[in-house]
């Protein structure tokens, strides 16, 4: 079994960020370290890979700015290169300086993203944030939820399929039931909580 939930809270904390006005990958990465705990070495592949998930949904939108103000779309080999300086430039930078990105990737949230970081928001503060965990169990190709209600155990499954495009659940086999505890590996206990199953397949690649 493999646990997924820090790649959910990244996308979640990132569209926390953009809600209120676009931003730049730095001043991301250092609204990250200042207001959500995250390390100094946070894994900054893993943030561009969120984040280009997040633009792959249609959640967010992507460009690069030069330093002439020229500004075009984000393609796969700027991202590449931008990564290579944002790895070199932000562990050791001061959080002060990050106001300025000179690499210039900038983000903003669009209004599907918007809609998705409000339904996860009202799930996230109605509930405490530890109170799920989701177990992949590829030998059965399943994903078992265990949640303080059906709605939380909901929006977990959605956020994991948003990051995990390469997969599609079977609507079919999913069933939710409920549970006297749910234990999570945080060692809280959850009194009536619910577990959500369902099996899943890898989505095909159209012919070409």
């Amino acid at each position: 079994m493999q646990y997924f939930s820090e790649r959910e809270s990244l996308a979640y904390h990132v569209l926390s960020l953009l809600v209120d006005a676009p931003s730049s990958f730095a001043a991301l990465y250092g609204g990250l370290v200042r207001h959500y705990g995250y390390p100094r070495t946070l894994n900054l592949a893993d943030l561009m890979a969120t984040l280009h998930s997040l633009e792959q949904h249609g959640w967010i939108t992507a460009w690069q700015m030069s330093a002439d103000g020229h500004v075009h779309a984000l393609h796969a080999a700027d991202r590449e290169r931008a990564l290579l300086a944002y790895q070199r430039w932000l562990p050791a930078a001061d959080l002060a300086d990050l106001a300025v990105d000179e690499i210039g990737v900038w983000y903003e949230i669009t209004t599907a993203g918007r809609t998705a970081w409000q339904r996860w928001d009202d799930a996230a503060t109605s509930e405490p944030q530890a109170s799920w965990t989701l177990d992949q169990v590829t030998a059965t190709q399943t994903l078992i939820i265990h949640a303080a209600t059906e709605a939380l155990a909901a929006a977990v499954l959605h956020w994991w399929l948003t990051t995990h495009p390469e997969i599609a659940v079977i609507r079919s086999s999913q069933r939710i039931e409920p549970v006297a505890t749910a234990s999570l590996r945080s060692g809280i206990t959850i009194p009536n909580g619910v577990r959500l199953v369902v099996r899943y397949q890898p989505v095909l690649e159209p012919p070409t």
